[in-house]
């Protein structure tokens, strides 16, 4: 087997190894979510701001509700970046079409994402804001009992 060959046959193994591993991750967050925190700019959430946090992913469509506001997107996964990488494109509203960056981990039924909130600003390093990042932190726990709202 020539070098050139073995360095595809190892690119093309990495490559299905990285896809399954994104199939796996959006096979995790299909379903709905409740907010169990919330923190933006180092600011923590409010229990009513939490309380009322929804989150339904179908597909790559991301929907969520905080703060009496709807987000409506969809997203790619990669989980191959350390922090696992999640970029989102607004599908609806004054934003549509941008893409801001994220990163994302699972831990049990928990679901933790920290986002960029402007196209501009980079992608989060760690799952913790602080005043002036421009990031939200958002921990989901999947629903057992979701009615839709």
């Amino acid at each position: 087997m020539s070098r050139t060959t073995c360095v595809l046959t190892a690119l093309v193994a990495a490559l299905s190894f990285e896809t399954a591993l994104a199939q796996d991750d959006l096979s995790k967050l299909q379903g709905n979510w409740t907010m169990v925190s919330r923190e933006c700019d180092g600011i923590f959430g409010s229990g009513r701001e939490v309380k009322g946090g929804i989150l339904s992913v179908e597909g790559n469509r991301y929907r969520s509700l905080l703060d009496g506001k709807s987000l409506s997107a969809v997203f790619t996964l990669d989980p191959g970046c350390k922090p696992k990488a999640i970029d989102f494109k607004y599908a609806e509203g004054p934003r549509k079409g941008e893409t801001v960056k994220g990163i994302y981990k699972f831990e049990g039924d928990l679901f933790v994402l920290c986002r960029a909130l402007q196209v501009e600003t980079e992608r989060p390093r760690d799952f913790v804001t602080r005043a002036g990042s421009c990031s939200l932190t958002v921990v989901w726990k999947r629903a057992t009992n979701f009615a839709g709202r």
